[in-house]
């Protein structure tokens, strides 16, 4: 755990080659640069228990080799990009305990490499998207929903 306190500066997207990043258990606050989303190569990124606020760009979409996206125990709002449907690579997505609201992306189940989903502890509304469950998602082992407003029933295809 180290001490690093601070905004993440704009400069991080001159970072072209830029694949794993990990500022997990520090200081940084402010929003996540939209400069940051330029860094395409980015494979891990490690946010998580910081006191980042605003939104995720829509632009994370534009990472198509993100394995990795742990940006949880943060202040993060605004809903959960559909675009993350796009990270066709992205097998860890931890969103938890953050302040992100609206529904849960039916794009979710394009993400066919997800392993682990954790979006608990949001104030997330609406269904469970039914294409989460099944055949779109085949390795999916761990799936964390709890402590949201979601209603309605637990799709049928689901295990």
């Amino acid at each position: 755990k180290n001490k690093i306190a601070g905004t993440i500066p704009n400069e991080i997207g001159n970072l072209d080659k830029l694949t794993w990043i990990d500022m997990e258990d520090n200081q940084i606050v402010g929003t996540i640069p939209q400069s940051f989303y330029s860094n395409l190569d980015l494979e891990e990124v490690i946010f998580k228990n910081n006191t980042l606020s605003g939104t995720i760009s829509d632009r994370v979409g534009d990472l198509s080799k993100l394995a990795t996206f742990w940006a949880s125990f943060n202040q993060l709002s605004g809903e959960i990009p559909t675009t993350f449907g796009e990270c066709l690579n992205l097998e860890e997505l931890e969103l938890q305990n953050n302040d992100l609201t609206g529904s849960i992306p039916e794009e979710f189940g394009n993400m066919e490499s997800a392993e682990f989903l954790s979006i608990e502890s949001n104030q997330l509304t609406g269904s469970i998207p039914p294409r989460i469950f099944g055949q779109n998602i085949p390795g999916l082992r761990i799936l964390y929903l709890n402590d949201n407003q979601l209603s309605g029933p637990v799709p049928e295809n689901y295990g």
